[in-house]
């Protein structure tokens, strides 16, 4: 194994890889030697100083020596046939037809190529020789790769039904093998079950079995086009795709003869499906937030595949017997995509053999993108021809149109055709076009041509914008005026602001002494533009953070204006290009100096934000390779602590690859910890989750297949210092994790007993929450649902309505409940207790018992303002035990929820309850609605029958309402309250109250009070009815009182209070007949009710007694006197 990662260590070289699909086939195949040249850096001025040349092309940028053997057999084949070739050389120039292959034959080493195989060989027949197999005597077809050269390894297995392709199959002889397995491919097509018929394939090819027909080559490379795995949009699937693609081609070649070779049909498939991968591949990438370096690898990878497929399709003798319906249009797309590839002798080829006629879309849109292309190579001279080619190709595509293609097609053909005609100088052209098409637009509107008509004014804007970038702008800035036109594309402006800020650049580098102040305002107007772009784009939900914008407010010190970026990029989840994110970073670590904490963790959230997009695609420690020495700024115990509770550190260690990644922000973050361990104390919990970093950096050093790896001196001081470290550190801590204890076995260190333990980062999003807390809460769940813990500061700014509401459905509430508890702050859980959330509530019922008695108090107060039933059942099944104040809280509680024979059995159990006069009360409630009169006479007269206990009863409310409450329900004949004379109308009413239901005590109480009665009727009545407001039989009682004592007017004010009475027993029926009295004759003056008389002669009053009646109706519900209200007042033109 080379472990050549390791001379990547101390640096970050530019380091580009062959595929890793054809990793093998550079073991087995007749090439090694290939030409080695670096990658040239494209050193572009600001904004984009990091871009690469995306359309350089070499051999060490990851070319296929491969495929070079794939020709060079191809046209050795056709040179023995007599048949004509075009090649294109290493420099992509294009040969004429009659000249000779010029490829170049490499040849790897006899001795590396016989040690490899050998060795592979012999794994493999000793794994043979100790299986029980090994003992039949049938013949077992080898899975191995023979010692002999000629037969290519297999490539890379894509599936889980490729793993068969280990275990021996055994057959008789070679024929019934391979009869059985071209059956199999048959029948696995017929039936459209492409998924195994590779593996099948790969059977035959291990045991150096050609396919033996044209058909079956042709259904094999057909299936890997149409097969489930591998077949997806990313760069690797398309890759391994179009390599397997490649490699069952060759094998087709290398078993070719006279009555076997590649048909037309083979080359409609092999050239289809190399041209369309190529294309898939650069345009699902331009799509995605994929990191500038992989965009580029990326397209000059499909660029060579593009090449590999225009070099076999010119290869073939008798093009015009390919299905060029379909591999045009894709070629001509490839020309548009990889202008690299276009030269004069190319274009003249494609100039000459276009097609009469075509049914195929993209065949004409394409081939009117290259109208300049044909100019700008010679093969059309003039304005004029190009003009004329143009109109020609675009008059063959209307008179195919017609019922052939949509309206969104044709959309892109005037977008095309537009464009072309500004490159070719025909500009007053392309604007008259343009005008008869929005114009038609503006008359027949149709929201479904909008994305048409946007697409076709940003490619106008766009290639204008190549002339004049002024009068482009100013152009859109009256588009954007225009009502009707939809808004143009986000690409469009960020192309714009892109050449805006390229011009700001050019005019810094022209500026002196003598031009200084004219060149300023210049650069203030080019500002202005850029931010007026932002600006009116910023609210669109498709906006683009442009990276070139992020350098310039950068390199202009624009405080405001980067920070309002930063927003932006947190915001937008989007990745921006590296160096221009470096420059950010430095600007952000230049303010440490006056805040170091807030500034450093604002960049560590920055980093861990752009990790996710190297994280997708598996290149995390190449960007942490990046950005590592920002997080190793400072060494201090608030850094180290951010650090290792950092989700991207943990991502970081876990997807480590020493063989394949660079390491070097491995290696200095590891040796950044062993600095800081060695001279600070650390935390237990810290120290756990450093020991586990380290033990896993230890098991990647210490793997056996390394064993014979020499590793460089640096590095091999720092595994043994790491080694020794780890050593004397793990016997300190009480746990362990699993890859601690992997560790300690390499080490030959002896593994305790400890308890196993996961490490959790403990992560702090409270600069997340602050700038954005929608983004916040985003992560907050992403990382719950990992498994993570959050600091304190974390769990408080994350509680809000709109978290509770919202987003907590989207996680599992009892996890989240025992998160807050676990944290061990009982602020926190306070924080969720008084929010009152029914889920919140319950899931908090379920880890009560790791609350405090504070909590559990407050807990209860919510219990009791909470209706939700299930919630106080969950409550009340579990046990308690409780003290004074907590006991008659939950004696409130049940009583809310009728729960009183709980109560009652609850005090038979404990004696002491009742000496508390608040929970007696709620005992001799229980006691009555469970129709337990003789206890509770008993209890109140054992605990009442002196003047001394009466005070006392009459004081507590509680207890004096229920005593009340007895007497009046049972009518029950009582001594306790002898009637007596009284000098105070409120201990007289209070003893009237007392013996509403005793008539023969109210008569004896008027007679001795008849005097005090009759002075202070409305006061006694007006006592009387706040008293009874809690007593529905109170309400007739109260009545039969004003007959006894001569009683038969009633102030407006008592009139109020017996409505609001009424009101609260629901009793509509009275309320009827006093309002129908009341509004009879528009409020009348005068109202009688049963034997009451109330005169009512203030209009302030009547229409205060409308207002009320209003109300009480609307909380019962009474439409219809709703309505005679409503009528009644629009009518009398009355204000309620």
């Amino acid at each position: 194994m080379v472990f050549c990662s390791f001379i990547r260590c101390k640096y970050y070289p530019v380091h580009i890889k062959f595929f890793q699909s054809s990793s093998s086939y550079l073991h087995n195949q007749s090439l090694t030697r290939f030409y080695r040249k670096y990658t040239r850096i494209y050193k572009d001025h600001d904004p984009h100083p990091s871009r690469q040349s995306n359309s350089y092309l070499n051999i060490s940028a990851g070319h296929y020596g491969l495929y070079f053997t794939i020709f060079n057999r191809d046209a050795e084949k056709h040179s023995s046939n007599s048949i004509d070739i075009i090649s294109f050389d290493p420099q992509l120039q294009f040969m004429s037809p009659t000249t000779p292959s010029v490829f170049t034959k490499f040849h790897i080493s006899g001795l590396n190529q016989h040690m490899y195989n050998n060795m592979s060989e012999l794994k493999s027949q000793s794994k043979s020789l100790r299986s029980p197999s090994s003992l039949v005597s049938k013949r077992a077809f080898s899975t191995f790769v023979s010692s002999n050269g000629a037969q290519a390894s297999s490539p890379l297995v894509t599936s889980v039904e490729d793993a068969h392709k280990s275990e021996p199959l055994e057959y008789d002889d070679f024929e019934s093998f391979k009869t059985t397995q071209i059956s199999k491919i048959n029948s696995l097509f017929e039936e459209e079950d492409y998924n195994l018929i590779f593996p099948i394939y790969q059977s035959l090819k291990r045991n150096h079995m050609g396919l033996g027909s044209t058909e079956l080559y042709n259904k094999v490379l057909s299936s890997l086009l149409l097969r489930e795995f591998d077949n997806s949009m990313q760069l690797e699937d398309i890759e391994i795709r179009l390599t397997n693609l490649l490699t069952v081609y060759q094998d087709f070649l290398f078993f070719a003869n006279e009555q076997m070779k590649p048909d037309f049909s083979t080359y409609n498939i092999v050239i289809g499906g190399l041209l369309k991968g190529s294309l898939d591949s650069v345009t699902y990438n331009k799509s995605k937030n994929l990191p500038t370096i992989l965009y580029n690898q990326s397209f000059i990878k499909s660029q060579e595949f593009a090449l590999i497929a225009l070099e076999l399709l010119h290869s073939v003798k008798d093009v015009q017997q390919l299905d060029l319906n379909k591999i045009y249009p894709l070629k001509f797309e490839v020309l548009n995509q990889f202008p690299n590839l276009v030269n004069k002798e190319l274009m003249t080829l494609v100039f000459n053999n276009l097609l009469k006629n075509t049914d195929q879309f993209q065949y004409y849109n394409q081939l009117i993108r290259l109208t300049s292309k044909f100019q700008s190579t010679g093969v059309l001279n003039s304005d004029e021809d190009c003009y004329n080619f143009i109109f020609h190709v675009y008059n063959s595509y209307q008179e195919m149109a017609v019922g052939s293609f949509t309206k969104e097609q044709d959309y892109i053909v005037y977008e095309s055709l537009v464009t072309e005609l500004i490159k070719i100088n025909n500009l007053e052209v392309a604007t008259k076009f343009l005008d008869s098409i929005l114009l038609s637009f503006k008359s027949s509107y149709k929201a479904e041509d909008k994305e048409g008509i946007s697409n076709l004014l940003s490619g106008y804007l766009s290639e204008i914008s190549n002339h004049n970038l002024t009068e482009a702008y100013k152009l859109m800035k009256e588009f954007n005026a225009v009502n009707f036109i939809p808004e143009l594309s986000m690409s469009l402006n960020n192309e714009l602001i892109d050449k805006f800020i390229g011009y700001y650049y050019s005019l810094e580098t022209s500026k002196n002494n003598a031009n200084y102040e004219s060149v300023c305002a210049q650069q203030q107007d080019v500002y202005y533009n850029i931010w007026d772009i932002v600006n009116y784009n910023l609210i669109r939900q498709d906006f683009q953070l442009n990276h070139g914008l992020i350098s310039l407010v950068v390199d202009l010190n624009d405080y405001d204006n980067i920070y309002k970026l930063t927003k932006i990029l947190l915001i937008n989840e989007e990745l921006i290009d590296l160096q221009a994110f470096k420059k950010l970073l430095d600007y952000f670590a230049s303010g440490m100096s006056y805040n170091f904490n807030t500034y450093y963790e604002l960049i560590l959230k920055l980093i861990e934000h752009q990790a996710q997009f190297y994280n997708d695609y598996g290149k995390i420690n190449d960007y942490f390779s990046e950005v590592v020495d920002y997080l190793t700024i400072s060494s201090n115990e608030f850094v180290v602590h951010n650090l290792i509770n950092s989700p991207l550190i943990e991502e970081v260690f876990d997807k480590s690859d020493l063989v394949d990644d660079k390491i070097y922000g491995l290696i200095k973050f590891s040796k950044f910890l062993l600095d800081f361990f060695e001279t600070n104390e650390v935390l237990e919990e810290d120290l756990l989750k450093i020991l586990n970093y380290q033990s896993i950096l230890i098991n990647q050093l210490e793997d056996p297949d390394l064993t014979y790896v020499n590793l460089d001196e640096d590095l091999g001081n720092f595994k043994t210092r790491l080694s020794q470290s780890f050593g004397t550190n793990q016997s300190l801590l009480g746990q362990q994790t699993k890859s601690m204890i992997q560790s300690c076995k390499y080490l030959d260190i002896e593994v305790s007993d400890k308890p196993v333990v996961k490490v959790v980062p403990t992560v702090n999003l409270v600069p997340l929450l602050n700038i954005n807390y929608g983004l916040g809460v985003k992560k907050f769940i992403e990382h719950f649902n990992q498994g993570y813990k959050f600091d304190d500061q974390t769990l408080f700014a994350l509680i809000s309505k709109e978290f509770l509401v919202n987003h907590l459905k989207r996680i599992n509430v009892n996890k989240f409940v025992k998160l807050y508890i676990s944290a061990g702050n009982s602020d926190l859980v306070e924080t969720l207790v008084n929010e009152n959330l029914d889920k919140i509530n319950i899931a908090i019922l379920k880890n009560i018992e790791s609350m405090d008695d504070g909590l559990f108090s407050l807990y209860l107060d919510k219990l009791l303002m909470s209706s939700n039933k299930y919630l106080f059942e969950v409550f009340n099944s579990i046990d308690y035990t409780l003290d004074d104040i907590q006991m008659g809280k939950y004696l409130q509680l049940l009583m809310k929820h009728e729960q009183y024979q709980q109560i009652v059995d609850i005090f038979e159990c404990n004696d002491e309850l009742v000496n508390n006069e608040s929970n007696l009360a709620v005992y001799l409630n229980s006691l009555l609605v469970t129709k337990q009169n003789d206890k509770f006479n008993l209890l109140v007269k054992s605990r009442f029958n002196s003047r001394e206990s009466l005070q006392r009863l009459l004081e507590n409310h509680d207890l004096k309402m229920v005593v009340d409450d007895y007497y009046l329900l049972s009518n029950f004949e009582s001594n306790l309250f002898a009637p007596q004379k009284f000098k105070d109308v409120k201990d007289l009413t209070n003893q009237i109250f007392n013996q509403l239901s005793n008539e023969k005590n109210l008569r004896e109480l008027y007679q001795l009070n008849s005097k005090l009665i009759n002075v202070n009727q409305q006061m006694v009545i007006s006592r009387l009815l706040a008293k009874i407001r809690d007593y529905k039989l109170g309400y007739d009682l109260l009545f039969k009182f004003c007959q006894i004592s001569n009683i038969h007017k009633f102030s407006v004010l008592n009139l109020k209070r017996i409505i609001e009475t009424l009101t609260k027993f629901e009793d509509v029926v009275k309320l009827n007949v006093i309002f129908n009295k009341f509004l009879h004759k528009n409020m009348s003056s005068y109202l009688k009710f049963e034997f009451f008389e109330i005169l009512i002669t203030s209009n302030k009053d009547k229409v205060e007694l409308l207002k009320l009646f209003k109300n009480s109706f609307a909380s019962l519900n009474c439409e219809i006197n709703l309505i005679k209200i409503d009528k009644f007042v629009i009518e009398n033109n009355i204000s309620l």
